[in-house]
């Protein structure tokens, strides 16, 4: 019960903090103006956060997608902590269970809970960006992370959640000041650094779970309603490619074509240059034309909107496999390659 308040809680304060500081940075912009400094501080702070999210928590900790060194990993976490969306256990959790009961009764965020009617279809919506939030269940972390729960360093970073939700405030504040030698440039940075940059990285990394599972391509014939949306896919740093990363969850590229610009890649490629990744995995040619969907296919799904409404409504599972140690497990089952 406890955890169940501090969970709806902090959803509740991240959206209203975050909101209410965007609109007093608008106002203050409006007012006295905004420029370089607030733009390179929402620029620096908002990169260091997607880029935690969906190469640290996303690829790295909840998919395995690739190998790194403590001290990355380390850092992954920090940065991706600094974005607002919960500790990387609670996240990956949920991530997984997301995985395994896709547009189904067990998916935290799904849009398809509430009937195929425009008012359930609105519903959803709500549900799948926001409400879900509040109101889910917490994850069984012994079953869905029991990987990262074996792991000291991770639990300990779990544990410190807060204190890197301070320092993803404090440190656009003190950069800010320290830039212009100015209380208003503290000020000015925790605003934009810090709660405008927290609103838009939460608002678009929630977009993923319900925009990108109601609007867009795809291409892959999969369980469930993910899509690929581009609009998406360049603010999220490769996110929006949602349903490639459905189909090959283990890879390390959500981008398939050369034309899927997909930025957490591009910040892998660059660690591998430097050498602090390796192993990045990522799906063969051959995998990734068997799961393309045929012509008549063209909603690559199992079931249409209004049919998984319907199935959610009775109860009806379509569970994917067993996530103990979802790493190991997705890479056996898809025969990943090292890129």
């Amino acid at each position: 019960m406890r955890l169940e308040h501090a969970k709806k809680l902090h959803a509740v304060g991240v959206i209203v903090l975050s909101l209410f500081g965007s609109i007093a940075a608008v106002l203050l912009a409006l007012r006295w103006g905004a420029g370089l400094l607030e733009a390179g501080l929402f620029c620096l702070m908002y990169s260091l956060s997607m880029v935690g999210i969906t190469v640290g928590y996303h690829r790295c900790f909840a998919h395995g997608a690739f190998e790194a060194p403590p001290w990355l990993r380390a850092a992954l976490a920090i940065c991706g902590s600094m974005a607002c969306q919960g500790p990387v256990i609670y996240w990956v959790a949920n991530h997984r269970a997301h995985h395994r009961f896709t547009d189904a009764p067990g998916d935290p965020h799904s849009p398809y809970f509430f009937g195929a009617t425009p008012l359930g279809r609105l519903r959803g919506l709500w549900h799948s960006h926001l409400g879900w939030t509040y109101s889910h269940p917490i994850p069984d972390t012994v079953t869905y992370a029991k990987d990262l729960m074996r792991s000291p360093s991770t639990r300990r970073l779990s544990r410190l959640y807060f204190v890197w939700v301070g320092l993803g405030l404090v440190l656009p504040a003190l950069l800010g000041g320290l830039l212009t030698f100015s209380l208003s440039g503290a000020v000015r940075g925790l605003l934009w650094g810090g709660f405008v940059r927290v609103f838009v990285a939460y608002q678009l990394s929630l977009a993923i779970g319900s925009i990108a599972h109601s609007q867009g391509q795809r291409p892959f014939h999969i369980r469930g309603l993910s899509a690929n949306n581009a609009l998406l896919a360049l603010p999220t740093f490769g996110e929006g490619w949602h349903q490639n990363h459905h189909a090959f969850p283990y890879s390390g590229t959500f981008g398939l074509t050369w034309w899927q610009l997909d930025l957490g890649a591009v910040v892998l490629r660059g660690l591998s240059t430097l050498g602090w990744v390796w192993n990045i995995k990522v799906p063969p040619a051959s995998a990734i034309a068997a799961r393309r969907a045929t012509p008549d296919e063209a909603w690559g799904m199992e079931s249409t909107p209004a049919e998984l409404a319907a199935q959610a409504a009775a109860g009806v599972r379509h569970a994917g496999p067993a996530v103990s140690n979802p790493p190991e497990e997705e890479n056996r089952r898809h025969g990943e390659r090292a890129g």
